[in-house]
């Protein structure tokens, strides 16, 4: 195939095909969550500065709460004989570990 006017050849490790791109894997609860997330978090609640240590404290901390919300949850799930996890389900849970949502019904 001939070049037109002002084509390049590519090298040969250079992907052309942009399309259809993998998209990035995201974090899940195995990895808890991410310093940019603690960062957000401590930016919203008022603090211009985090240090390293409370990161990974606040990862530990919010990996711990949150695998207790979902085991508390899960159990309702499964007393109520349901195959998927509702709103219901997580907001019943906080109540019962004295953590309630109001305005989630």
């Amino acid at each position: 195939m001939a070049k037109g006017v002002g084509q390049k050849k590519l090298p040969d490790k250079i992907p052309t095909n942009k399309r259809h791109r993998l998209a990035p894997s995201r974090p899940n609860i195995e990895s808890g969550i991410t310093k940019p997330g603690v960062k957000r978090l401590a930016r919203r609640a008022g603090a211009k500065r985090v240090s390293g240590d409370v990161v990974s404290e606040t990862q530990q901390l919010t990996k711990e709460r949150l695998t207790s919300v979902i085991r508390v949850a899960n159990a309702l799930r499964e007393y109520r004989q349901r195959p998927t996890l509702k709103q219901s389900d997580v907001t019943e849970a906080l109540k019962r570990l004295r953590n309630p949502i109001y305005g989630a019904d």
